[in-house]
């Protein structure tokens, strides 16, 4: 799907999507890049609990022992200049842990973006948006060159938004809810499209999708 067909959808279903966007996400976001710059996050407990509850990495996703190399993981990598998205994805496929190894996009790039919040974060629910697959495997080495493709597509479509401002009515209506919160466009467009994303997955699962039947005209 083009990129002008999603900004025309997202607007006309932006009530709905900025109506998915509450301001207490806004302020456990904030908490947590204000604790990464500030603190360090392979010690900082509270910052790993708040961390793992907003960004989705539970029990059953990830074991214990994981999750102590990825705050490790992500505390040596402060500062990184240039940040290389595939070479991270084998870094936390490389994480220690007593499960099977497997790759972790979602979880990549969300710790990608900590790192650097010009770095969108891939999820299911901006996959859906945006129509881009990714498909899990066991073979070290067969998917990351795709995904570091997939992040880079999202950033030239994210740097398209705002180069020829295709959003301007839903971003400035977020901008006039949160403005109190200094935030990357990134990030503002990130919240957008996962909003996005779960207005279309929840009328999927009502058998209709008023994303992909928003009025083009």
């Amino acid at each position: 799907m083009r990129i002008e067909d999603i900004t025309k959808r997202t607007i006309a279903c932006e009530k709905q999507v900025l109506g998915e966007i509450t301001e207490t996400a806004l302020e456990v976001y904030q908490f947590i890049q204000d604790e990464f710059k500030n603190t360090d996050v392979s010690k900082n407990l509270l910052f790993q609990f708040v961390y793992c509850n907003f960004y989705t990495l539970d029990s059953q996703k990830v074991d214990a022992l994981f999750l102590k190399g990825y705050f490790e993981l992500m505390e040596s990598l402060k500062g990184t200049k240039n940040l290389d998205i595939e070479s991270l994805l084998f870094q936390v496929y490389a994480i220690e842990t007593k499960r099977e190894l497997k790759f972790h996009y979602s979880f990549t790039s969300k710790l990608a973006h900590t790192l650097d919040n010009n770095i969108p974060i891939w999820d299911t629910r901006i996959a859906y948006v945006f129509e881009l697959k990714l498909t899990t495997v066991k073979d070290n080495g067969v998917n990351g060159d795709n995904f570091r493709d997939i992040i880079e597509t999202i950033q030239e479509d994210y740097k398209k938004i705002i180069d020829e401002n295709l959003l301007y009515s839903t971003l400035n209506k977020f901008n006039d809810k949160f403005g109190d919160y200094k935030i990357s466009d990134t990030k503002k467009l990130d919240f957008i499209f996962w909003a996005a994303g779960r207005v279309r997955i929840h009328e999927l699962s009502k058998g209709a999708d008023k994303f992909l039947e928003a009025d083009m005209d």
